[in-house]
């Protein structure tokens, strides 16, 4: 079995249990442990790369297992972010609702034509400007859950165990661009290191928090 495809394999099971662990944590704490935006995004890239642009049987069933996932998060996003929203942003429950079914269909309809123009990048390549996308994804997330602790400040549908394996599902296949495995331009280096960045601040605020806790 080559190394790339040990990396992949590792990516997908570190953001298996990523996901498994968000919906636990926000089961117990009763809040939602995925930034909104990031569910949005996250639901509509799985969605799109397991029903529309297929591509290997592997990465779809990869695809589709996260899909199920995040649906399971969307669904704790339902059940508790209102009162969240309600006291942040004073929004009545047909806003909040409103602001959820937009958000979700523009992310839907980025994800079907966004891959169509970053695919000039890379000689027509639909799946590889979807890695390109998903690093920017990637980043996007990063810094909302960072945000999201500076916001709350405990460890509501957060954890240590969260930020890691968050951290490692992205990192086992950042290392093959790191390393030359596959090809990358530079800006896709840059969205990576800045990912490890904000991914190992967002540990590093978490274990801060709790050794002082």
């Amino acid at each position: 079995m080559s190394i790339d495809i040990i990396l992949q394999g590792l990516s997908g099971l570190f953001w298996i249990i990523t996901y498994i662990l968000i919906i636990k944590k926000s089961v117990k704490d009763k809040t939602y442990g995925m930034p909104f935006l990031a569910m949005c995004l996250n639901l509509s890239w799985e969605f799109v790369f397991a029903f529309i642009y297929k591509s290997d049987i592997f990465h779809q069933i990869v695809c589709f297992i996260w899909f199920i996932l995040d649906l399971i998060i969307a669904c704790t996003f339902f059940k508790y972010g209102y009162k969240d929203f309600k006291k942040k942003y004073s929004l009545s429950k047909i806003s909040f609702f409103v602001l959820i079914v937009f958000t979700l269909i523009s992310s839907f309809v980025f994800m079907i034509l966004a891959p169509l123009d970053f695919s000039i990048l890379f000689d027509g390549d639909i799946l590889q400007a979807a890695g390109f996308i998903a690093y920017f994804q990637n980043l996007l997330m990063s810094i909302l859950f960072v945000l999201m602790f500076l916001e709350r400040r405990n460890l509501k549908g957060q954890s240590i165990f969260i930020a890691i394996f968050k951290w490692l599902g992205t990192l086992s296949v950042s290392i093959m661009s790191l390393s030359g495995m596959v090809s990358s331009n530079p800006t896709e280096l840059f969205v990576i290191f800045l990912i490890q960045f904000f991914d190992i601040l967002y540990i590093y605020l978490l274990l801060k928090f709790c050794r002082h806790k």
